[in-house]
């Protein structure tokens, strides 16, 4: 049976680009927002760090911002989950790392037990960001709409919800499964090393 380290290296690597590109939203990059707005013929784009009015300029990318009435600006303050994920992410790819760049075999390789640890707190950061993006741009559309202005969600919900599920699946996986022996896998060699134990199906 083929070891899961592969996989899961993969995974990883997959919701980190993710959240960097969340990270990197509007005003960095105004392909990414998680709302679009067009107010009297000019559009706006809402990201992590601050907004974008086109034609025009961006608000100073900040932790938090303000545009009354629409905008609750509590809610844009948590959106620092995202890069609080993307850190956990980084670290759970680096805890990959050296198991994947010493091994060339696939068949025997298990992602080690700091990996599983980690794993948690990372899905439930990017769980709780996903919440509150979507919760902003549900509110925040519904502001604008109630004023009569088109507004529709960028891609960074959905993207949030792809990240999440990755990381959320690699919590499962990798703590009921591959790594710590569950319904889902094989004992890793990591545990059954340490406790003398041998589990035969």
């Amino acid at each position: 049976m083929r070891g899961p380290l592969i996989p899961t290296f993969v995974v990883t690597v997959a919701a980190f680009v993710l959240l960097i590109l969340i990270v990197f939203s509007v005003p960095f990059i105004s392909a990414f927002s998680y709302l679009n707005v067009t107010v009297f013929g000019d559009t706006i784009r809402f990201g992590v760090w601050g907004f974008c009015v086109e034609p025009g300029g961006c608000t100073p990318k900040t932790v938090g911002y303000i545009r009354d009435p629409e905008i609750i600006p509590w809610m844009t303050r948590a959106l620092i989950l995202f890069p609080i994920s993307a850190g956990f992410s980084l670290i759970c790819v680096f805890t990959l790392l050296p198991s994947v760049m010493c091994h060339m075999r696939t068949d025997t390789l298990f992602p080690p037990p700091l990996y599983s640890l980690m794993a948690i707190p990372n899905a439930f950061a990017s769980l709780t960001a996903f919440a509150f993006i979507m919760a902003l741009s549900t509110v925040t559309k519904m502001r604008f709409q109630m004023e009569g202005f088109s507004a529709s969600y960028g891609p960074l919900p959905w993207m949030s919800l792809a990240a999440m599920v990755l990381n959320v699946f690699l919590m499962l996986y990798t703590g009921c499964g591959a790594t710590w022996r569950g319904p889902c896998g094989q004992m890793s060699p990591h545990i059954r090393n340490r406790w003398s134990t041998v589990y035969t199906y």
